[in-house]
């Protein structure tokens, strides 16, 4: 009789603690800008980072910020990093980089190769931005101190 009261009471209190998982769908039909997103990053702050086909984007959990920049080739944003300053590094399918500074999207280094197969780039410690480039036979590493 004990071990059944105890294990009724044990399924009621572990049921009165259960919560239910709480999210939200954010797509074009309720603010997000586009559908067509190559990457998704959340930073220290919280913010969510959007790259997508017409450009980064910064969520807040209500609205959405555009980050654009005059000399950008391309509004894809294909790759986005975050630094150990939490700074929001990214690149488009043009081969150009970019930093997020004073809330506003600079141009750190253009590519003279476009490449939209192989958009990787490395940032350390001494913020060396390090772009690789496939290249046909070879594989090229640049680099450039910021």
């Amino acid at each position: 009789m004990r071990l059944g009261i105890f294990v009724l009471l044990i399924l009621c209190v572990g049921r009165l603690f259960a919560q239910h998982p709480n999210f939200y769908s954010i797509n074009d039909e309720n603010g997000l800008p586009v559908n067509e997103v190559y990457q998704v990053i959340q930073d220290k702050k919280g913010f969510i980072w959007i790259g997508c086909d017409i450009g980064l984007f910064r969520y807040d959990g209500f609205k959405f910020k555009v980050y654009k920049n005059d000399k950008q080739n391309g509004r894809s944003i294909s790759s986005i990093q975050i630094d150990d300053q939490d700074q929001i590094w990214c690149r488009n399918f043009t081969g150009q980089n970019f930093i997020v500074r004073d809330d506003s999207l600079h141009l750190l280094y253009s590519s003279s190769i476009k490449n939209t197969s192989h958009n990787n780039f490395i940032v350390d410690k001494k913020k060396v931005l390090g772009s690789l480039m496939e290249i046909p036979l070879k594989m090229c590493f640049k680099m450039v101190r910021l």
